[in-house]
Formats: C-alpha cells, structure tokens, sequence
C-alpha cells in the first residue's frame, strides 16, 4: 500500500466507526465527539483530563471543551479539583452514563471484529506487531 494509500485507508476507518456509532449517538442523544470523549474516559480512567483527552484522541482544545460541559450537563460526567494542583480539573464518569458507555463498548468491539473478520489469528499476531513497530516509530519521530 503505498503511503498515501494509508492516509486514506485511516479516513475511510474513522468514517466506518462513525457509521458504526450512529446507533449509539441517537439512542442517546450524542454527537460522535460527546460519544468518543466519553468512551476515551470509561476505558482510560487515569487519563482524566480534558487536556489528556485532546492530546491522545487529537481533538480541538474548544470541542473537548463544549463536549465536556454537555456531557456534565446530561449527569454522565463530573468534574473534580485535582488534590494537588487546583487548576487541574478531573473528570470521573458518572453511573448515569453507564448504559451509554456499554453500548459504546459494545459497538466499539462489533466494529473491530468486522474490520478483523478475514484475518487469521496468525495475520492478526504479525498485523499487532507490525502497528506497534509503526506506533513506537511514530512517537519518536513526534517527539520535540
């Protein structure tokens, strides 16, 4: 595949997801970005921050911003003063988001299995191996 070919195959990925979780978003009354930002914090709790949330799922500081108000509006998240530095705010999922998170979970695993469908566990061994080579090279080469 040649490199730009991967650029595209990254699009077309994240447009497929997206079709994925429209069930979900409606079901529930969110945009993809109030479901992706309350999914990166159920399945990534020590990462709790609107800023870790922008850093690691590379979403614009005023979306992160405005998806947060909302889903703390809906009761599915709380916001809480770090202990040590009361500037940080913390945001801990709340019970009230839970069966959206399942359904989430459960949309994030169908999709994967449908991406995976025609690989061998032997394909999918070499595939995991061969991103964690790319994903450990990509962080070298983005650090300053």
């Amino acid at each position: 595949m040649a490199p730009l070919g991967l650029l595209e195959a990254v699009t077309k990925l994240q447009q497929v997801y997206g079709e994925f979780c429209q069930p979900v978003c409606r079901e529930f009354g969110l945009s993809q970005t109030d479901l992706d930002v309350l999914l990166f914090l159920a399945n990534h709790p020590q990462d709790n921050t609107a800023r870790d949330v922008c850093e690691k799922r590379l979403i614009k500081k005023a979306l992160v911003s405005v998806t947060v108000e909302k889903l703390v509006q809906l009761g599915y998240l709380q916001r809480q003063e770090d202990c040590l530095d009361r500037r940080v705010q913390r945001l801990a999922v709340l019970e009230k988001a839970q069966a959206a998170v399942a359904a989430g979970r459960r949309t994030q695993k169908a999709f994967f299995h449908a991406i995976y469908q025609n690989m061998t566990q032997e394909e999918l061994q070499t595939y995991f191996r061969l991103q964690q080579k790319m994903v450990d090279t990509i962080e070298k080469l983005a650090q300053p």
